[in-house]
């Protein structure tokens, strides 16, 4: 096959990957997500501080929080200082961007490890086939864990280029090193998950690694067994210093799973018998993805049947598991094909190979595309944090008050507030960076005029007295409307925006 026509196949299936990931936002402008907006609002804050942000950035007040993905949020800090705009309207184009990126690492990794360019191209495939929900946050948003896969990927092609080179100093080990010294600080389960495959390979000793050293295998497991147990008492050492050990058992109530994902169903049943069959292709050899396979099945039935898991967040674990199963799947194909194909040279009844071809060909593309007609009949659509109507109310908040003001919400809408204002807030739904007062905020709204009147002048909100920002104009943000002499009303469309008058306090 010609060159032009290879490269057109990986255009038009990276094109499609496209299409399946931006499909959420055809119809939508913003983040689909609040975690996208919560990193946004970290990537705001290094802009306008100029600092690594290791408190809440939304709150008006300082509320600590540990911030294990600031490498994240400072690529996205760096990004928002080159690009021109408002980050929450140009942000979904960056799922298009690593999209892009990460289906040609899968590929050439793949290519790498297979020389097979029907194997790569196919393993991009299924790779954007992966579908998103709820829980498991994977192609149609823009998070860390894209940036993970980014960083997964080339953390295998280093190793390889490292594996396959001679000696063990050379450029590809120290390209590894600071890859991963940047997974550190970006998006740690990625290390973790591509150390536990590394462990895994290195002990099945389907390798040449130890000649690199010069050892034997013998010796070499042993170097390898006491260096391995260095690094992990050291690893727990550092992470009980720094309060960091609840990040290395992860109970399901971490991030709780709304349905229990089948390893074999959810990634498809086509998808997943044609992964079955890779993995009976590669069983004998010991290659890296057999770990891989291996090592994501053992932590997923940890979580099943123990209910936590150990080193990475398990709706994190299974998307690279799927990832690892559009892998196989793609070996799968090409394995079944090569079968098909071999079998007319063995019988003398079947005589025109061409047919058998075609035919196969036929029937694989018949399968792929119903597994396809599954993903693009349930699409998925999130629940809206913003519209164009409370978009409005941003803009306005954004244009009308360049001094510090705090802003009393409710709702999804206060997700969006400090990522597109640089306001801040009192209280905002609870989630991974802690929610504030909400609950004082939700009861002094529901209150009544007379009510309000006194929680405010008899210092209901503790947080803004201790922090001296009780002189701090304060802005009243609701769907409801209030008819309070102290509130002067300064938006009233969609949402209602107040100014709390201080002087008229106890009128």
């Amino acid at each position: 096959m010609k060159k032009w026509v290879k490269l057109s196949l990986l255009c038009a299936i990276i094109l499609v990957n496209i299409l399946l990931a931006y499909q959420p936002h055809f119809n939508y402008s913003y983040p689909l997500l609040t975690d996208e907006y919560n990193h946004i609002a970290f990537a705001k804050y290094i802009v306008n501080e100029h600092k690594l942000p290791f408190t809440n950035p939304y709150l008006a007040y300082p509320e600590k929080l540990t911030n294990l993905e600031s490498g994240f949020h400072f690529f996205l800090a760096l990004l928002f200082s080159i690009i021109p705009g408002e980050p929450i309207l140009y942000y979904k184009y960056f799922i298009i961007i690593f999209m892009i990126f990460n289906s040609l690492l899968l590929f050439y990794l793949v290519m790498l490890w297979f020389k097979s360019y029907y194997t790569a191209l196919l393993s991009v495939l299924f790779y954007g086939a992966i579908k998103s929900t709820g829980d498991l946050l994977v192609h149609n948003y823009f998070l860390p864990l894209t940036m993970g896969i980014t960083l997964l990927l080339l953390s295998f092609i280093f190793f390889y280029k490292w594996e396959n080179t001679a000696g063990w100093k050379n450029r590809y080990l120290v390209c590894l090193v600071v890859i991963s010294l940047i997974t550190i600080i970006t998006y740690p389960p990625t290390l973790t998950f591509f150390a536990g495959i590394l462990f895994l390979y290195i002990l099945f000793m389907s390798h040449n690694i130890h000649e690199k050293f010069n050892l034997k295998k013998r010796h070499f497991l042993i170097y390898f067994a006491v260096i391995s147990a260095i690094i992990i008492i050291i690893s727990l050492i550092l992470m009980t210093y720094l309060n960091l050990t609840k990040f290395v058992i992860f109970p399901d109530t971490w991030t709780p799973v709304q349905s229990k994902y089948s390893p074999i169903f959810f990634f498809g049943v086509i998808s997943s018998a044609f992964a079955f069959f890779g993995l009976i292709s590669i069983i004998k050899e010991k290659k890296i993805i057999l770990c891989w396979f291996i090592f994501s099945l053992i932590q997923i039935y940890l979580y099943y049947i123990f209910k936590f898991n150990i080193l990475v967040p398990f709706a994190r674990l299974f998307a690279f598991y799927l990832i690892g199963l559009s892998i196989l799947a793609g070996i799968g194909v090409v394995y079944i094909y090569k079968i098909i194909n071999n079998y007319p040279n063995k019988s003398k009844k079947i005589r025109d190979i061409g047919y058998i071809k075609i035919i196969t060909i036929i029937i694989i593309l018949i399968l792929i595309l119903v597994n396809y007609y599954f993903i693009i009949k349930n699409p998925l659509n999130p629940k809206y944090i913003i519209t164009d109507e409370t978009y409005d109310i941003i803009k306005f908040l954004n244009n009308n008050y360049k001094e510090d003001v705090i802003i009393l919400s409710t709702g999804l809408i206060t997700h969006a507030i400090y990522p597109a204002t640089g306001q801040h807030v009192l209280g905002m739904i609870n989630a991974n960076l802690g929610g504030g007062f909400q609950k004082e905020v939700n009861q002094f709204l529901n209150a009544v005029c007379k009510e309000k009147n006194n929680m405010l002048k008899n210092g209901y909100f503790p947080a803004l007295e201790a922090n001296n920002l009780s002189d701090t104009k304060t802005l009243i943000l609701s769907k409801s409307e209030f008819n309070c002499s102290f509130l002067n009303s300064v938006y009233n469309k969609t949402y209602y925006v107040y100014e709390i008058d201080k002087e008229k306090l106890g009128n």
